[in-house]
C-alpha cells in the first residue's frame, strides 16, 4: 500500500481515519505521531515547527515493507500533508461533518475551529 491518503482512494477504502496535528505555525496537518523521527528520521515536533520547515522533510524515506532491507518511498517527494491537501484530493470525503462529530476527544481544546475552517477552505 502507499503510505499516503492517496492511496486509501486508490484501493477502493470508502472512509479513512487521520490523525491531525497542529504546526507552531497553526497549520492543520496529517500525521500520527507528535515528532517526525519516526517517518523521516529526523527530530522535529511538530507543534515547534512551522509548516515549510516540516514540508522540506522526506516523509517517505522510512517506509519499508521488509523490515528495513529497502525503503521504496524514500527520495520520491513524499512529504507530509496539510488537511487541506488531504481534503482536496479525496472530494468524496465527508471530513467536515465527521471533524465536527468528533472535535472534543480528538482535538486539543482552542484548536477546533483552526480544523474547521481547514475544512472550509478545501470546500471551496
Amino acid at each position: 500500500r502507499e503510505p499516503t491518503a492517496d492511496g486509501s482512494r486508490t484501493n477502493g477504502a470508502d472512509a479513512i481515519e487521520l490523525d491531525i496535528r497542529l504546526t507552531s505555525d497553526g497549520v492543520p496537518i496529517v500525521v500520527h505521531d507528535p515528532t517526525l523521527l519516526r517517518t523521516t528520521g529526523r527530530r522535529y515536533t511538530v507543534a515547534s515547527s512551522t509548516f515549510a520547515t516540516l514540508r522540506e522533510l522526506d516523509a517517505g524515506s522510512r517506509f519499508t515493507r521488509d523490515g528495513g532491507r529497502t525503503f521504496p518511498w524514500r527520495g520520491r517527494g513524499i512529504a507530509v500533508p496539510s488537511l487541506e491537501e488531504v481534503t482536496r484530493a479525496m472530494p468524496r470525503l465527508n471530513a467536515e461533518e465527521a471533524c465536527r462529530s468528533a472535535l472534543g476527544s480528538t482535538i486539543e481544546e482552542g484548536h477546533e475551529e483552526d480544523i474547521v475552517r481547514a475544512f472550509e477552505a478545501a470546500a471551496d
